[in-house]
């Protein structure tokens, strides 16, 4: 179950309540966000590797990753949060 929130300028993803790998909870939290079906999305997989995305997110060690996907600056803190954030 996704868990999302909005303070205005970025949405938040809680992934510690994630049943899925990182990149369908990201397609689908950006679907949401616009009002899409995921599938309509351009692929992850031409911006990051969604296996390594997934490593770095699953890791023990403190991980911060930021990247820009779909109109999207999308940063990955670990296995606990996924901030989205409209590029202007």
């Amino acid at each position: 179950m996704m868990r999302a929130s909005c303070d205005g300028e970025r949405y938040s993803v809680d992934l510690t309540a994630r049943d899925s790998e990182i990149v369908v909870t990201l397609s689908e939290a950006i679907a949401e966000i616009e009002e899409v079906e995921p599938g309509s999305l351009p692929p992850l997989e031409r911006t990051v590797s969604g296996e390594h995305l997934e490593a770095l997110a699953c890791s023990s060690d403190p991980v911060r990753i930021t990247f820009e996907y779909h109109s999207y600056r999308v940063t990955v803190r670990g296995e606990d949060e996924l901030q989205l954030e409209p590029l202007d």
